[in-house]
């Protein structure tokens, strides 16, 4: 499993003290978490992209088994959350307040994490414990395309690129050789490349702009804490990676917001960070609803709104950029939610 990270709990108040309430820069330095002990095999890591509070809910395949299902409208808005620790991904129509799912991707899933809605409507779920990306259309339960980096990885997010290129962030190698890193797809589903992470302990999400500039974050090797890192994949031919000097205490969900502002989720500061540039940044802090720890996440541009999945087992909706709670909803017993992603499809 993953190395063993003490629990941290930052209540909201306590999280204020660390952050300044001004754009431009923080108040704060992340300090690197102290790894108790480094366990490597792959055999004994548990292949989530959850930090310290989210840990405390890693309970893969609890016991429960789930039957797929579908009854949710054929158009308008719907949101999806996957639940890692019992293998399906919920969906919801409308906005988050405190209704059941209206269907369920289940079968074909193991631990699921970060998931992604393309310009079609397809829903990209990253099958981490299946090592595989999988692509479901709209009302499907069955997914009808499959991406696999044949290197061996377990993947944590998935995007496409205006390119139609299709991009996973990588855990590590299944292997417990490497770390993690990106992989690359054509549109048909042609393998084409994979490209370490530079000296990174793991790999977690990503994001990438109308422009095909790629983002990608990571907890750093060395500092033990998070790193925001740019580069791009044309054709899925990725080029150096480059530090933004963007850091985090441990990074969650990253999207694209209108201007093509950097988003990202901070697990333990339950902050959305913000950046027009690098290094400034606005913030804000996600309070009520019970909040644990978010960490997925996905920005609908239109309405302003963020859904995230958190540690704490539900769904959960705010308004962007103020962090306003709006609701959340109830997943699966046992469940630790961790990918968003809202239909329909935000144009990058």
């Amino acid at each position: 499993m993953r190395p063993a990270i003490p629990a941290l709990v930052l209540t909201a108040a306590a999280t204020l003290t660390l952050l300044s309430g001004c754009a431009g820069g923080p108040a704060f330095t992340p300090k690197p978490y102290v790894q108790q002990s480094v366990v490597r095999s792959p055999m004994t890591r548990i292949p989530a992209a959850v930090g310290p509070l989210g840990m405390l809910s890693v309970h893969p395949t609890v016991g429960h088994h789930f039957k797929g299902f579908d009854t949710c409208p054929a158009a308008g808005p719907i949101e999806y959350i996957s639940d890692f620790n019992n293998n399906v991904v919920e969906i919801f129509a409308g906005k988050f307040a405190g209704q059941a799912a209206c269907g369920q991707i289940a079968e074909t899933l193991q631990s699921p994490q970060g998931l992604f809605v393309g310009p079609n409507g397809n829903l990209y779920v990253a099958n981490t414990g299946a090592g595989n990306i999988l692509v479901f259309h709209r009302g499907a339960t069955t997914h009808f395309t499959t991406y696999t980096d044949p290197t061996g990885q377990y993947p944590v997010d998935v995007t496409v690129a205006h390119d139609k290129t299709v991009i996973a962030s990588n855990l590590l190698k299944q292997d417990g050789s490497a770390a993690g890193s990106i992989s690359t797809w054509t549109k048909s589903g042609t393998f084409v490349g994979n490209y370490p992470m530079v000296h990174d302990l793991e790999g977690l999400f990503l994001t990438v702009q109308a422009d095909g500039t790629l983002y990608y974050n990571d907890i750093d090797a060395t500092l033990g804490q998070g790193l925001l890192w740019t580069g791009s994949c044309p054709a899925g031919v990725c080029g150096k990676f480059t530090s933004t000097g963007a850091v985090s205490v441990f990074p969650g969900g990253l999207r694209s917001a209108q201007s093509e502002a950097v988003v990202q989720v901070d697990q333990i500061l339950l902050t959305v960070t913000t950046f027009q540039s690098f290094p400034n940044f606005t913030f804000c802090v996600i309070i009520g609803n019970g909040i644990v720890g978010p960490i997925g996440m996905d920005i609908n541009k239109s309405e302003k709104h963020l859904f995230y999945g958190d540690a704490g087992g539900v769904g959960g909706e705010i308004k962007y950029p103020t962090c306003a709670a709006i609701g959340t909803v109830p997943m699966q017993a046992g469940a630790l939610p961790i990918g968003a992603a809202s239909d329909p499809h935000e144009p990058l």
